[in-house]
């Protein structure tokens, strides 16, 4: 295939698809998941015909947020906290989920995003019990998983977290004792 038939094939979809060039700061991020881009983010909006109809977001995608919060992207951080701001129903639950897996993981730096974040009771408290969608049936495991975020939280000496660490340990004691 000549590079003339192959311009003309890409120009033939680029005006097929349609937002091909016009990315939401969404897609952006998907496409590139810097810190950069992160930070431009203010809704999870896709661009018109980017997914099936009635659909509202891609849930695979939110996997790459996963992975840039467990590889303790600071600006991931603030922008998943940003959008569960907005977020309904299964997404902010999705988003909830993937915040609560950097607990265990890397609490010092949890503790330290979220003490930069304005994050009510009721939202932290869900974020630090919502283990996710693969605990769905799985109540020893879930009890398990909730059991070790509190003790990475509470081996946590860090003296400028200890505050927002006995939040967190707070609200988590209360919710398991209902």
């Amino acid at each position: 295939m000549s590079r003339a038939h192959l311009a003309v094939i890409v120009m033939l979809l680029s005006l097929l698809m349609p937002g091909a060039y016009a990315n939401t700061a969404w897609e952006t991020y998907i496409n590139e998941p810097s810190p950069a881009n992160a930070t431009q983010v203010a809704t999870l909006a896709y661009s018109e015909g980017a997914l099936p109809k009635d659909y509202g977001y891609w849930s695979p995608h939110l996997q790459i947020l996963k992975n840039q919060l467990l590889a303790r992207d600071a600006a991931a951080f603030q922008m998943a906290v940003r959008l569960m701001k907005t977020a309904d129903g299964g997404l902010l639950e999705e988003l909830m989920a993937v915040l609560g897996s950097v607990v265990r993981a890397h609490p010092t730096f949890f503790l330290g995003q979220l003490s930069k974040s304005e994050i009510g009771d009721e939202s932290l408290k869900s974020i630090l019990l919502m283990p996710g969608l693969e605990y769905v049936d799985l109540a020893t495991a879930e009890t398990y998983e909730i059991s070790q975020r509190r003790a990475a939280l509470a081996a946590v000496k860090d003296a400028e977290l200890v505050l927002m660490r006995n939040r967190c340990l707070h609200l988590m004691d209360v919710a398991v004792a209902n």
